[in-house]
C-alpha cells in the first residue's frame, strides 16, 4: 500500500493538476470578471424554474421582437444547479478545477502522438496551462475544449487504426456540443480538414467514411431546441456588429498577455527548427497553425489553441527534450514526493478555507446602483453599458428591465445593437435613442461621465444616486 501511495505521488498528471489548480485558484481572474458568467447562471435558473428553454427574453426592454437563441442552454442549466447548491465561491473553485483537469486530459491524449515521451507531454500540457491562464472563466467554452479534445482524439484513433467504431461516436459528440456552445462549427471544420487530408493522400476509403461522418454530424447538430436554426443563431453572433467592439473578439496584441505571448512565439519559432525525427503529420500541422492564426485574429480562440496545437508541438519538441533528459535521481524523487504532498495539503486548504472574492474591484460592478434601482424604481426601463448587462441580470433579479447585455446577437436585433453603438461611439444623434425606446433611467459610469457630451446630456436628468461604479439618472417627466 505504501508503494502504491508512493507511486501515486510521482504521477505526472497529479503534478500538472495540482500545479495549475493552485495557480488558477491564487491568480486566475475572479468569477465575475467576466459579466457573461452572471447571465449564464440566471438563464439556467430560468430554464430550471420553467422546465423549458425560453423562446424570448423578458429581462431587456429592447429585445421583445427578437427570438432568443440560447445555444448554451444545457451548460446554463448545469451551472444553475451547481450554483444553487455550492454558491459563488465554490463555483470559482470548481471552475479552476475544470481548467486544471483539462490539462490532465491533454497530457494523456498526447500518448497517441508521443507515447513514451512523458517529459514532452508534461512540457506541452504545461504550455497549454499557461495559455489558459488568462482565460480561466466559467463559460461553456471550457466544456467545448473537452469536446474538442475528444473529437481530436477520436479522429487520431481512426487515422491510426482505421476502425469505424471511433467515427461512430462523433455525431453524438457534435449533438451534445451544439447544446452547449456555438464552437461546434470548429468541430465540423476539424472533421473537414481530416477529410481533405484523406483525399490529398488518396486514402479514398478513409475519406468516404469521414465524409459520411461529417454529413451525419451536420445533421446531428440539429438535435437541439432550435433545430437547424442553430446555424443561423451562431452566425448571428459571429456576424454581429457588436463583436467588433468586444475585447475578446479583438486581435491579439503581443505583450498584452505575457504568458500567452511567450507560448505563441514559441509555437511559431518551433516550426523554424530542423525537421524532427518524430513524424509530424500534415493534418496536425494544418490544425495547429489554423488555430494559431485564428487566435491571432481573435483572442477568444486561445483556449482552442491550447487543445489543438498540443499534438503538433509535442511532435516538434520531443527529440530536443529527449536529448536533454536527465536521469532520475532517488534524492530528487524523494524531494518530489515531499513537494507534491505539501501541494496536496495546500490545495485542500485553499479549497476549504480560502474565501475567494467573487469581485476584486467593486468599482467595475454597479452593485450599489442596482440595489438602489430595485428599491426605488421597479419596472423602469434602464439604459446601461453593454459590459454591465450580465450583472444587472444577476443582481437585478428581473425587478427592472435593462437595455443590452452580453448575449448580443442571440437576443438583440442588429438595430438595437447599432443604436447602442451610437451611444458608445458618440455618433451624432445618439441622444435620440432615449426617446426611441422610451427610456426612464440610466446607469452611467464615472468614466463615461468624463465625456462632455454625455455629462451635458444627463445634466437634464435627475441624478438620483452616486455609487462606486457610477451614477443613476432618472428622466424628469
Amino acid at each position: 500500500m505504501n508503494r502504491g501511495f508512493s507511486g501515486f505521488l510521482l504521477r505526472d498528471d497529479l503534478l500538472i493538476a495540482l500545479l495549475f489548480f493552485i495557480t488558477y485558484m491564487l491568480f486566475a481572474p475572479s468569477l465575475f470578471t467576466d459579466p457573461d458568467v452572471a447571465w449564464h447562471i440566471k438563464a439556467g435558473d430560468l430554464i430550471m424554474r420553467n422546465s423549458s428553454v425560453p423562446g424570448y427574453d423578458n429581462w431587456s426592454f429592447a429585445s421583445f421582437s427578437q427570438k432568443w437563441y440560447n445555444v448554451s442552454w444545457a451548460w446554463d442549466s448545469c451551472i444553475s444547479l451547481i450554483h444553487a447548491r455550492l454558491g459563488l465561491n465554490k463555483l470559482y473553485t470548481l471552475n479552476c478545477l475544470i481548467h486544471a483537469l483539462l490539462l490532465v486530459f491533454i497530457y494523456h491524449s498526447l500518448k497517441l502522438w508521443v507515447k513514451e515521451a512523458k517529459e514532452t507531454r508534461l512540457v506541452v500540457a504545461s504550455l497549454s496551462g499557461i495559455i489558459l491562464w488568462d482565460f480561466v472563466f466559467l463559460r461553456p467554452q471550457i466544456i467545448a475544449c473537452y469536446l474538442l479534445l475528444a473529437l481530436n482524439t477520436l479522429l487520431k484513433l481512426y487515422k491510426d487504426r482505421l476502425k469505424q467504431k471511433f467515427l461512430a461516436y462523433i455525431p453524438l459528440l457534435l449533438a451534445l456540443w451544439a447544446n452547449i456552445h456555438g464552437s461546434f462549427l470548429v468541430g465540423l471544420g476539424i472533421i473537414f480538414v481530416h477529410l481533405l487530408d484523406a483525399l490529398y493522400f488518396k486514402q479514398y476509403s478513409r475519406g468516404k467514411h469521414l465524409a459520411v461522418t461529417l454529413i451525419a454530424s451536420i445533421i446531428a447538430v440539429a438535435l437541439n431546441p432550435y433545430g437547424i436554426n442553430i446555424y443561423y443563431a451562431v452566425l448571428r453572433t459571429l456576424n454581429s456588429e457588436v463583436s467588433k467592439h468586444i475585447a475578446e473578439w479583438g486581435q491579439f496584441n503581443f505583450g498584452a498577455m505575457y504568458g500567452t505571448s511567450l507560448v505563441v512565439s514559441l509555437y511559431i519559432l518551433m516550426d523554424l527548427l530542423p525537421r524532427p525525427k518524430s513524424e509530424v503529420r500534415a493534418v496536425d500541422k494544418v490544425v495547429a497553425f489554423g488555430s494559431v492564426f485564428a487566435s491571432l485574429l481573435s483572442i477568444r480562440y486561445f483556449a482552442i489553441l491550447a487543445v489543438l496545437a498540443a499534438p503538433y508541438m509535442a511532435c516538434r519538441i520531443k527529440d530536443y527534450i529527449e536529448q536533454e533528459k536527465i536521469k532520475k535521481i532517488t534524492v530528487l524523487e524523494k524531494l518530489r514526493k515531499v513537494v507534491i504532498s505539501l501541494a496536496i495539503l495546500f490545495a485542500v486548504y485553499i479549497t476549504i478555507f480560502q474565501d475567494k472574492a467573487v469581485i476584486r474591484n467593486q468599482a467595475s460592478i454597479p452593485m450599489e446602483e442596482i440595489e438602489y434601482i430595485k428599491r426605488n424604481y421597479l419596472n423602469y426601463k434602464i439604459f446601461n453599458n453593454y459590459n454591465i448587462g450580465g450583472y444587472i441580470v444577476y443582481y437585478g433579479e428581473g425587478k427592472f428591465k435593462h437595455f443590452i447585455d452580453g448575449r448580443a446577437g442571440t437576443v438583440f436585433s442588429e438595430e438595437v445593437i447599432t443604436d447602442y453603438l451610437k451611444f458608445k461611439s458618440l455618433t451624432p444623434g445618439w441622444q435620440e435613442i432615449f426617446n426611441k425606446y422610451s427610456i426612464d433611467g440610466a446607469i452611467i459610469s464615472h468614466s463615461e461621465l468624463k465625456y462632455l457630451e454625455i455629462y451635458n446630456f444627463f445634466g437634464n436628468w435627475k441624478a438620483a444616486y452616486s455609487g462606486k461604479y457610477g451614477k443613476v439618472f432618472i428622466k424628469i417627466r
